[in-house]
């Protein structure tokens, strides 16, 4: 089944949903700190635009220190139900650390460089002095269940509930929010080594078990957190990557499967659901869903660049390009291949951060490392493959995990 070469029409803009998550204001955040390393932002509208939205999020509702899930971009009230969610607010807090140190560095650079005056150094170290103020006011230790050693999917504060269903995979973009809240000091340090680290071998190679297989779990937290070379987390997700390229060239199609948008119903409905690599997951589904997200190619830059640009214009080549870049995702399910045409703020986000930390030597994963509280942590991103995972991979079961989200489909 090979792809349409048809190029598509002109884009209609269409419906665009006027909410904001904690994850796409992060990415908004960081996106700014891209636009100035690809010189399409000067540092004065930097620091006058990034002001302007952090203001706002200072006068945000809020639970002890928490961004809800959903808020009215229009009103900026809360948009129902009224929930804490643990991996959005990690993708929150690495984010403000990021800016916080970017906006260190850019006050510090040389008036000759960047034209900095006294007056906007000090804009930038108000912006840095409020980065980190929202992250200490984040309170993560109300989300750790104690009994389980791990990080709760979420808060109900409406039901004034903490969600029974946990985090407990490494190889999960869950890992952030393990992370920043073990650099908080609000979770033990234990909470890292009880992440599942059940492994599996792909072409004799160990590699992390995921909950779906996807590029996302995998892939997503290296826009800021360093893999070491030959640890635990970096041989598993330069695996990942071989596994994915393995299985679309199998099905003859570009690679790259991830959670994304995909065609739902027969008049263009939208759906969403975790797409990935049976052979990596814990949730193994036997189905014939076929689903390609260009974003998960910019997320490969960071492990494979040569492989991943040349994916990239491969489906350039396809005609899978709008007006806003790559589409969503290419939904091969159906008769050939069919564009999703959307665009998910996330997901293009996250494809900008990845081509400026390919451009420009990892400028995100530097701001983020220049944290004090992430270098008092990073030893625990040295870990390497334990001799046990080597000796008896294929003999470690799989543990009985509680879903987050229905998968719906894979490679």
């Amino acid at each position: 089944m090979g792809p349409s070469t048809a190029r598509t029409p002109p884009d209609d803009p269409g419906d665009v949903d006027l909410r904001l998550s904690p994850t796409n204001l992060g990415m908004l955040l960081n996106a700014r700190i891209a636009a100035v390393h690809l010189g399409a932002m000067p540092l004065a509208e930097f620091a006058f635009e990034t002001r302007q939205t952090l203001d706002q999020v200072v006068l945000l509702p809020k639970h002890r220190g928490h961004l809800l899930n959903w808020y009215d971009i229009t009103s900026l009230k809360p948009l129902p139900p009224s929930f804490v969610s643990t991996v959005d607010s990690g993708n929150l807090a690495a984010t403000l650390w990021t800016l916080k140190q970017a906006a260190l560095a850019m006050a510090s650079e040389s008036t000759v460089k960047r034209g900095v005056t006294k007056e906007l150094a000090d804009e930038l170290r108000t912006i840095a002095e409020i980065s980190d103020r929202l992250v200490r006011e984040m309170d993560f230790r109300f989300l750790y269940q104690r009994r389980k050693k791990a990080l709760s999917v979420g808060y109900d504060v409406a039901a004034g509930r903490l969600d029974p269903s946990i985090y407990n995979l490494l190889a999960s973009e869950a890992r952030i929010a393990s992370f920043v809240a073990i650099a908080k000091g609000d979770i033990p340090q234990e909470s890292w080594f009880r992440l599942g680290r059940a492994h599996t071998l792909f072409r004799g190679e160990p590699v992390l078990l995921s909950w779906s297989g996807t590029m996302f779990e995998y892939l997503m937290p290296l826009l800021w957190m360093r893999h070491h070379p030959d640890t635990i987390l970096d041989r598993s997700t330069k695996t990942a990557v071989r596994s994915q390229r393995e299985c679309c060239r199998r099905r003859g199609v570009p690679w790259g499967v991830s959670e994304s948008a995909f065609l739902s119903g027969p008049n263009g409905e939208y759906g969403y659901a975790a797409f990935g690599v049976p052979e990596l997951a814990m949730k193994r589904e036997d189905s014939q869903a076929l689903v390609i997200s260009p974003y998960s190619s910019y997320l490969a830059a960071g492990v494979d660049p040569a492989a991943a640009v040349e994916n990239l214009r491969r489906m350039k080549e396809f005609g899978w390009f709008g007006r806003y870049g790559f589409y969503e995702a290419i939904d091969y399910s159906r008769a050939g291949a069919e564009p999703v045409r959307m665009w998910m703020a996330h997901h293009q986000g996250m494809s900008l951060l990845a081509i400026v930390n390919l451009l420009f030597d990892n400028p995100l994963q530097q701001y983020f490392h220049a944290e004090p509280q992430t270098l008092a942590t990073e030893l625990l991103l040295h870990e390497r493959v334990p001799a046990a995972a080597l000796a008896e991979v294929d003999q470690v079961p799989l543990p009985k995990l509680q879903p987050l989200e229905a998968s719906a489909g894979s490679c």
